[in-house]
């Protein structure tokens, strides 16, 4: 829902030209960085027993620096940022220079345009304007358009990096919270070189804050200097008071340049880290006095709002004729936009009602405005119209968001205030503590007025809670934050002190010594200079000026103390040494040679020392020459005393002799010609163990020496200095074998190549011989040429060699054999009948021998099925140089029996017969139509009376066919009148005639009483009648589909 109430008759359409401006706006808003800024939640405040709770109000707009034309500028508290020398050189030397172009690192607002970088020069300042000059000193105030233009004047004076200092910059942080930093670190002034002068820029971006500390800036007796900012034209600068011209002196100054602007938002409440809630109202209790925190905040852009399409149009255009000057108005007050027509673009409103202001500023119109506005589905929600000349105001308010409402999470906090709440109390947290004190002094006590409550201390370490101590040399010295908090009958007293802990000094010794003879005196200095000497020696030291008499001090150590004047005394101690005169008399060589080393002797104790510097060991008083030129050196020898007599003897080092590099080979071979041994020192005298072999002027015959290591001296010397060196010269044998004949090889296989040294070779030298081999018929046969190892990959005779990696030696060779491959492998044999002829067997090639798991069944190279049905293996070997063996499995079937199980006859009467079969799986066929069943089930009806030939058929490798014939017969069952069980083999059991070719039978047997005493089901005429005795008995014979049959039979034995 959109609603406008207007007080002039101005047309609606210009409000939303506002709105979208407002939505820009909105998307400016600052992130969680250095935020400055004005806002105010009231005045501290007291409360007591009978009113503990308050009602806070916070106003809904605050002051914040976002950038722009109208800069303001404040004094603040110097706590520099950043170290002057810290950041990267920019200027290190030259007067009236500048540096290269720097990158700011973000883009920052200056006096309304965006600048990415600058340059500085090296008199205080850097523009934003690249090519800017200006004159090495200020001439005039600021603004003045001999200034630089478009910059920021840090110390803008006359200054000289040539003589000391630098100009430093780097840019810290990371987005959006990123800070460029310019520093002129310690620059001598140009006419005052001794002065030097250090300040710090600092530009904050998002802020578009400018703040400039002043380190020191004295006064030069030429020249003048100026602290601030101007504008490009140079027609705007902004200097705090008194430091926009002239020469004056500044130490330790701050100030901060910022372009506010009104904004609107809400209030977050905090005690300390505790959330207390959000309005601009809280109703707030607390039980003793406290300080409460607001943080002015704002929602994020582009959330919790509405879109909409704006479009505007009038007479006038953004470069001309365009004179229309407006504003629109937060519910508050606040001014959100501000600008002119034509504009098109999207923006995102939230709920809320605004004002919007506008006039003509030509003051004779500009034409009609005609402004629209379209929702997000593309519906114009309503179009306006503002006259020509039309000035007034416009209200209107926005409720389209039905979203979710935002919480503390959604919130960008932006500048804060505090407000100190007091409590009134019964009860009194105040103390007391002793004074003065010292940061050297003695732990404190504090006193409460009443009761102790709870404590706290700003420090770590320094108080004991149970004691109520403070130890001050714990805490240092300055300023201590000590709170307490007392309960009282409804609120807490709070008593917030700080306690002045005042400095101990610690005295520095200016003028001192450690060491006087009996007869001197010393004036002993100390800084600070005030205060009190005294010494342990009572009266030797003059306590004002700290004069000291060894004369009257003790002999040996004497401890010299100085106590600074004030109320807190300082001290520190020396201790200093007398004693007597004390001389003595020492002795050693004369002369030494630069490569040894002497002793010196005293007959006193004392240290020893001398002009060739690290010569002497200054306990033991040896001395040994260290990387020094032959020379005479001056030893000295002091007593140890504290009132020694220096003695002093001359020693002369003369030159070595020493023997340095030299020819003579670490070995030589036993066939060697004569060779003539050299060192760098001539002159000497060679020897060795073989009288014979070495001349002394270093001529050495091989062929005398004998086998093995020779060693060799060469010696000389130079008066007190001489040297001899010592070699061994390993005479060595010839290295000779033979190479170990190994069997031939399969083309495939590897081995080890081997040699045997020749018998006259010592064990030595064998040892540790190493060579390689090598094979000109097969060279990719040596796989290893340090161990031998060989392939055999190709066929015959290879030649193979080796050859020793000292040159003392002689090669050897060898041949190897190497035979082709052999093949096994088996024809394929398919699988055999149990009664079928011989198999021949075939392999790829002849020579080898055959085998078998079967016994007897290999007869030759064939096989014989008649072994019986199984599977069996048949293995087939060739073993000469080359080895290959194959083996199959041989299946051989079993021989099938097609044999049929029938009667010879059987009765028409039997309506199905099955034959029996000793192999399933066979092929059934008859001389009749349509009797026999594919798994010869015959039917008797279908057959008719007569003979039917019937044939069984087993196909496969070991297949069998058998015919048989039945007699199919029109039979009755016949019935029995005697039978005589009587084991003669005639007549023994009750036989019923053709009874078998009915089955499903019953025969029940009765005696003449009725009594049943045989029945059997399926009667097969096989009862004996046992244990029955002779008589008649009577029958009833049950037939399936046929009468049942009775009668009568006589039972004899």
């Amino acid at each position: 829902m959109k609603c406008f109430e207007s007080d002039t008759a101005v047309d609606h359409h210009l409000v939303l030209i506002f709105l979208v401006l407002l939505a820009c706006q909105l998307n400016m808003l600052w992130s969680q960085c250095a935020n400055f800024g004005a806002f105010d939640i009231g005045e501290d405040i007291q409360i007591s027993c009978s009113d503990s709770c308050v009602d806070l109000v916070a106003p809904s707009i605050a002051t914040v620096a976002a950038g722009g034309l109208e800069y303001e500028v404040e004094e603040i508290e110097y706590v520099l940022p950043y170290p002057f020398n810290q950041g990267e050189v920019a200027i290190n030397t030259g007067d009236d220079v500048y540096s290269a172009i720097i990158p700011l690192g973000f883009a920052f607002e200056f006096f309304g345009n965006d600048y990415t970088q600058c340059r500085i020069s090296s008199n205080g300042w850097f523009s934003f304007d690249t090519e800017e000059t200006a004159t090495y000193n200020p001439n005039g105030i600021n603004p003045n358009q001999s200034l630089p233009n478009n910059s920021v004047m840090g110390i803008y004076s006359d200054l000289n990096p040539s003589t000391c200092g630098n100009v430093r910059y780097y840019t810290y942080g990371t987005a959006p919270c990123r800070e460029f930093v310019v520093t002129w670190n310690a620059v001598c002034q140009y006419s005052c070189t001794s002065q030097q002068v250090s300040a710090e820029v600092v530009l904050y971006e998002g802020s578009n804050v400018i703040e400039i500390y002043l380190g020191n800036r004295p006064n030069c007796g030429w020249g003048s200097a100026v602290v601030g900012i101007m504008n490009e034209p140079g027609t705007i600068g902004i200097s705090p008071e008194g430091f926009n011209t002239g020469n004056w002196n500044a130490t330790n100054e701050a100030w901060r340049f910022s372009s506010g602007e009104v904004i609107e938002g809400t209030t977050l409440w905090y005690e300390g880290e505790e959330y207390l809630g959000m309005g601009d109202t809280l109703n707030f209790c607390t039980t003793q006095s406290t300080t409460l925190t607001g943080w002015f905040a704002q929602l994020a852009p582009d959330e919790f709002c509405t879109s909409f399409d704006i479009e505007v149009s009038s007479a006038g255009s953004v470069f001309t004729n365009n004179q229309i000057e407006w504003a629109i108005l937060s519910e508050n007050g606040a001014a959100l936009l501000q600008g002119g027509a034509p504009y098109a673009d999207a923006v995102c409103l939230p709920n809320g009602c605004y004002t919007l202001e506008m006039f003509d500023s030509a003051n004779n119109g500009w034409g009609n405005a005609d402004l629209s506005i379209t929702n997000s589905d593309g519906e114009v929600v309503n179009t306006y119209t503002l006259e020509s000349g039309g000035n007034g105001s416009v209200s209107f308010c926005i409720d389209d968001y039905n979203g979710p409402e935002p919480n503390i999470e959604n919130y960008i906090q932006v500048v804060s205030d505090d407000l100190t709440i007091t409590a009134i109390s019964d009860a009194d947290a105040g103390f007391d503590w002793p004074s003065p004190i010292c940061s050297g002094g003695e732990p404190f006590a504090l006193i409460p007025n009443e009761d102790s409550g709870q404590w706290t201390v700003d420090c770590d370490g320094c108080f004991d809670e149970e004691t109520l101590t403070i130890d001050p040399t714990v805490a240092g010295s300055g300023w201590l934050q000590v709170t307490h908090v007392l309960e009282g009958s409804c609120l807490a007293d709070v008593e917030e002190t700080e306690i002045f802990i005042s400095a101990t000094p610690i005295p520095q010794f200016t003028a001192s010594t450690g060491a006087l003879c009996d007869d001197e005196v010393f004036d002993f200095n100390a800084t600070p200079p005030f205060g009190i000497w005294s010494a342990s020696c009572g009266e030797c030291i003059i306590a004002n000026t700290g004069v000291f008499f060894a004369d009257q001090a003790d002999e040996g150590l004497n401890t010299v103390t100085f106590t600074t004047l004030g109320v807190c005394q300082g001290e520190a101690s020396i201790e200093v040494g007398v004693s007597p005169l004390v001389e003595s008399s020492i002795s050693g060589p004369a002369m030494i040679c630069e490569d040894e080393s002497g002793f010196f002797e005293s007959d006193v104790a004392g240290f020893w020392s001398s002009d060739c510097l690290g010569c002497i060991d200054s306990l033991t008083g040896e001395f040994s020459v260290q990387e020094q030129d032959p020379n005479t050196w001056t030893v000295t020898f002091t007593s140890d005393s504290y009132c020694p007599v220096s003695d002093e003897i001359q020693v002369v080092v003369n030159e070595s002799v020493e023997i340095g590099a030299s020819n003579v080979p670490g070995s030589l071979c036993e066939t060697a010609d004569e060779f003539q041994l050299v060192v760098d020192v001539a002159g000497g005298t060679w020897s060795a163990t073989c009288p014979d072999c070495l001349s002394g002027d270093g001529i050495l015959d091989v062929s005398t020496a004998t086998v093995g290591p020779l060693p060799i001296e060469y010696e000389i010397s130079n008066g007190a200095c001489a040297d001899t060196a010592t070699w061994t010269v390993d005479i060595r044998p010839v290295l000779e074998g033979t190479f170990n004949a190994i069997d031939a090889l399969c083309t495939g296989s590897t081995t080890n190549l081997s040699f045997t040294f020749d018998e006259d070779i010592p064990e030595g030298y064998i040892l540790g011989a190493t060579g390689n081999w090598s094979s000109t018929d097969c060279p990719g046969c040596i796989i290893n040429e340090n161990t031998g190892a060989f392939a055999a990959n190709e066929v015959g005779a290879l030649s193979v060699d080796f050859d020793f990696d000292h040159p003392c030696s002689a090669p050897l060779a060898g041949e190897v054999m190497v035979a082709p491959e052999v093949n096994a492998t088996i024809s394929e044999v398919p699988n055999l009948c149990e009664s079928g002829d011989l198999q021949p067997l075939v392999a790829a090639e002849l020579g080898g021998v055959w085998s078998s798991d079967c016994d007897g069944c290999l007869i030759g190279s064939s096989f014989d099925p008649n072994v019986g049905a199984g599977t069996y293996s048949v293995a087939y070997i060739i073993d000469e140089v080359c080895v290959d063996v194959d083996q199959v499995q041989i299946i051989v079937e079993p021989q099938a029996d097609a044999s049929i199980n029938l009667p010879n006859w059987v009765c028409l009467a039997l309506e199905g017969l099955q034959p029996g079969v000793a192999w399933p799986g066979g092929v059934w066929t008859a001389n009749c139509n349509g009797c026999l069943s594919d798994i010869g089930t015959i039917d008797l009806m279908q057959a008719g009376v007569g003979v039917l030939d019937i044939t069984y058929t087993v196909e496969g490798l070991c297949g069998d066919s058998q015919t048989v014939v039945m007699e199919v017969l029109g039979c009755d069952v016949e019935t029995v009148n005697v039978f005589s069980p009587n084991d003669d083999l005639l007549n023994d059991e009750l036989v019923f005639k053709y009874l078998t070719s009915f089955p499903g039978n019953q025969l029940n047997v009765y005696d003449r009483w009725g009594i049943l005493i045989y029945q059997k089901r399926n009667y097969g005429n096989n009862w004996r009648a046992d244990g029955v005795a002779e008589g008649t008995y009577f029958y009833v014979l049950t037939i399936p589909g046929k009468n049942t049959l009775t009668g009568s039979f006589t039972l004899v034995r």
